[in-house]
């Protein structure tokens, strides 16, 4: 048994001959058109125009974000943060390339990608860089579920030439390499959950699923989405699988019973008088009669104060996410910080609208410092995420943070002693974290539209669900 990854250094480097010498050549002999695609993720800094697919030469041109230059045709060239797609455009008198990283397009193949914008290859078409295409966005339909399965999400394997190994977690090293033990080509398993963990083939698919295996008596193991043809999108899950661990710890901002023991509203709604039910759909909530108390010398809850007690759902270990609103912007951080035995079961972050810039300068923000635990954490695994749901609060107009950039709480507090801090080897940090700007939404209402997202797998980059007063997407960021 051997392992189907990605192609090795003479492929990559055939690829990008390849795709060099499509420079050379005519790119489709069209004129460019006008596509639904849109600068975006860079932070409101915008995008350079370069003359090759790649950053080893100087730029000749600049892309605000927010604009769509004319597109030519697209290239293979330098994978940027998972993606190795580069489009030709026209823009301000400036003909060349940029990352597709820093647009709002989506697209799993060359062909969804002309078929979905209408933008065709540059020159010559490279060769697959995988065996057989990624699925595409809409699933095949599965074949019949096998008896043994009791009915689950089953489905065939591909993309295996040669067979792969099962895997003990997400993590592609962590294999005894037992022959046979594994998947092979039309191989039909059983997913059973999922997870993040480390990315393969060519569209850096993050996404993991322990399954068991129907058509061969090897038991259960870790195999890579990008191995099973369920037809979900890379960095997904098919729809109806759980995610594995899967509970959630939410820190709220009230109190049990906030306007009395009868009472039927858990919040505020914006007019900021009116008490509207939107109850915590977490598998434990902390209220914050629970974890604002014991408080030191500075006025910060003790560490202790942010674990919960004699919760049997906590207790059993199964927690992996954690989530906060409002003033309990902290609280992940300081569970963090007070409980380190938890770093490796804790995968994912999530931020409700947590507050301006003055609003995080609080006891506990200055107390500990939040951006080296939130560091240390990302550091643990490069599946563990943090996401921001952005509303009104946390853009904070007028506001900038000490390096000039807006969200300037977030910024001060979390996102600038991480850049301080510099990348580790191999690693990058700032990846991991995923901004989904709501500017003008409500404090209540990013709460009340997005509160079930903390019992969903992480968010990625271009992938924030959809504001739905506007049924548009919104502009996502790494930082």
């Amino acid at each position: 048994m051997t392992d189907a990854r990605k192609p090795g250094f003479a492929r990559i480097a055939l690829l990008f001959a390849l795709a060099a010498l499509s420079l050379l050549c005519s790119a489709t002999g069209a004129a460019a058109i006008s596509a639904p695609i849109h600068i975006a993720n860079t932070g409101g800094e915008g995008v350079f125009i370069r003359p090759e697919p790649n950053t080893s030469h100087p730029a000749i041109g600049w892309i605000p974000e927010g604009a769509s230059p004319d597109y030519n045709c697209f290239a293979w060239g330098q994978n940027i943060n998972g993606v190795p797609i580069w489009f030709n455009v026209n823009y301000n008198g400036k003909t060349g390339y940029y990352a597709s990283y820093y647009d709002d397009s989506s697209y799993h193949s060359n062909q969804e990608l002309t078929a979905k914008y209408g933008v065709p290859l540059c020159g010559a078409v490279p060769p697959s860089p995988s065996p057989t295409p990624v699925p595409s966005p809409t699933p095949a339909a599965p074949p019949a579920s096998n008896p043994s399965s009791g009915g689950g999400l089953v489905f065939p394997i591909f993309n295996a030439e040669g067979g792969v190994y099962y895997r003990s977690s997400p993590h592609w090293a962590d294999t005894r390499k037992i022959p046979g033990v594994g998947v092979y080509n039309g191989d039909q398993v059983e997913l059973i959950c999922g997870a993040f963990g480390d990315s393969v083939g060519a569209f850096s698919n993050r996404a993991w699923s322990k399954v068991r295996n129907l058509s061969r008596p090897v038991g259960e193991g870790w195999v890579n989405e990008h191995f099973i043809n369920d037809g979900a999108p890379s960095n997904s899950f098919v729809s109806g699988e759980p995610i594995c661990g899967g509970g959630s710890l939410y820190f709220s901002p009230y109190p049990v019973n906030p306007h009395g023991p009868n009472s039927t509203g858990q919040i505020k709604a914006t007019d900021g008088k009116t008490w509207v039910s939107a109850p915590s759909p977490a598998t434990v909530t902390m209220n914050e009669n629970e974890w604002d108390q014991n408080f030191d010398t500075k006025s910060c809850p003790s560490l202790g104060s942010f674990v919960p007690k004699g919760q049997a759902a906590f207790d059993s270990g199964g927690i992996s996410t954690l989530a906060s609103w409002s003033k309990a912007r902290a609280a992940p951080f300081l569970f963090l910080r007070g409980r380190p035995d938890w770093r490796a079961r804790i995968h994912y972050i999530i931020l409700f609208d947590p507050g301006t810039q003055a609003e995080w300068e609080s006891p506990c923000a200055k107390e500990y410092p939040l951006g080296i635990i939130l560091r240390e954490w990302l550091i643990e695994s490069p599946a563990n995420k943090l996401v921001v749901m952005s509303g009104h609060l946390t853009a904070d107009p007028g506001h900038v943070s000490v390096d000039g950039h807006g969200h300037a709480g977030i910024q001060d507090q979390l996102f600038v002693p991480l850049k301080k801090a510099g990348e580790p080897p191999n690693r990058k940090l700032r990846s991991q974290i995923v901004v989904c700007n709501y500017d003008n939404m409500s404090h209540p209402d990013v709460w009340i539209n997005f509160r079930s997202w903390m019992n969903k797998p992480p968010i990625n980059l271009g992938a924030c669900p959809v504001d739905p007063a506007t049924g548009t997407k919104p502009i996502s960021w790494n930082p």
